[in-house]
């Protein structure tokens, strides 16, 4: 009887085992094939960095994560809101959040230099996974000319408009606040497309200034030319409180890393990438997605140099514009790093209030 029973009890732990791996099959079968997460174009920073977050999460999520370019965030947004596709996006803070809001800016700008008319219609349906990697961005200007400053370069030629990467003129938008300067009154406003474009004409020869990205490859190709370097940006109570006001999100940081543009300690705009998805994306896939990054950041570092130095000590954003996905917030918080604090910013966001700006 005894022996009998002995049997019984192996069979039913057997079976019990067997229901248990099953269920967990099951679990990772409700994680699709594949995920695509849109970039801006091949060859600038954002694509590069995207990628190299797809490859991360292609190794380790379980799932097939590939990049789709395009020019800009505009291209995807207003279908991730709406229907999940494609699932993830790659943008930086305030291009998400002009989205998210359907706002301009948290208050009136002087000169509107954004224009009058919203970039994107309400999508509160947008949710952060990570804070990404960070984007470091200044002004370009030739190394033969005295200039240490925007200020000092006035009535210089300078690359503006940006008319098809609002998100990428932020940045112009955001070093010109600083200094408390305008586009159009203060420098000869040559109208370009892209930052891409405007870094080209600088090149060409047309301009004297032109908003890049620190890693931008355009940026070695122009400085085997005609040797150029990022201005320094101020960085005192009164400027940072003028960024604040046209791009949330923002800071300003000492780069003390090396590239071309950048052969000293320099002062430049500083922000997160925002590696988005939204409601229609399902708790289990946006908490293997975190996963992954955060277990494997560091293999990141050696595909673009503006991953170098990015960890899971930066992945929750005191200052994010848009809210966390609940996978991501669940994840996190099984690691001990979203706070009571991160709770209520939380609660602030989704109200459509203005954490950011305290």
């Amino acid at each position: 009887m005894m022996r009998a029973s002995w049997k019984a009890a192996c069979i039913a732990a057997l079976m019990s085992g067997l229901v248990l791996a099953s269920s967990g099959l099951a679990a990772e079968n409700k994680l699709p094939k594949r995920l695509t997460m849109a970039s801006l174009a091949i060859g600038t920073s954002n694509n590069a960095m995207a990628n190299a977050l797809a490859k991360v999460a292609t190794e380790y999520s379980g799932m097939l994560v590939v990049t789709r370019p395009a020019s800009s965030a505009s291209f995807w947004i207003k279908t991730t809101n709406d229907k999940g596709s494609p699932e993830i996006g790659f943008a930086h803070v305030l291009d998400v959040w002009w989205a998210f809001s359907g706002k301009l800016a948290p208050y009136p700008i002087p000169d509107s230099p954004y224009g009058e008319v919203p970039f994107y219609d309400e999508s509160r349906n947008l949710r952060l996974l990570v804070a990404g990697p960070r984007m470091w961005v200044g002004v370009l200007a030739p190394k033969d000319k005295p200039w240490k400053s925007l200020t000092d370069a006035k009535g210089a030629r300078l690359a503006g408009g940006f008319t098809a990467h609002p998100g990428g003129y932020a940045g112009l938008v955001g070093a010109l606040a600083l200094e408390n300067l305008s586009e159009t009154k203060d420098f000869t406003m040559v109208p370009v497309p892209t930052a891409n474009a405007g870094t080209t004409a600088m090149s060409e020869g047309r301009v004297e200034l032109a908003m890049q990205t620190v890693g931008n490859a355009l940026v070695s190709e122009v400085n085997s030319r005609t040797p150029v370097h990022f201005l320094d940006v101020p960085h005192d109570e009164a400027s940072l409180n003028r960024l604040h006001s046209v791009f949330p999100g923002s800071e300003v940081k000492l780069y003390t890393g090396r590239a071309p543009g950048v052969e000293k300690d320099t002062w430049l705009i500083s922000y997160p990438m925002a590696v988005t998805a939204s409601t229609h994306m399902s708790d289990d896939v946006a908490y293997a997605l975190v996963k992954s990054w955060w277990e494997h950041y560091e293999d990141t570092w050696n595909i673009h140099v503006s991953c170098k130095g990015w960890g899971k000590d930066q992945f929750v954003l005191p200052n994010t514009t848009i809210p966390y996905h609940p996978g991501a917030i669940r994840f996190f918080k099984e690691k001990g790093v979203w706070t009571d604090e991160m709770s209520a910013y939380q609660e602030e966001l989704l109200e459509g209030k203005y954490p950011f700006l305290k």
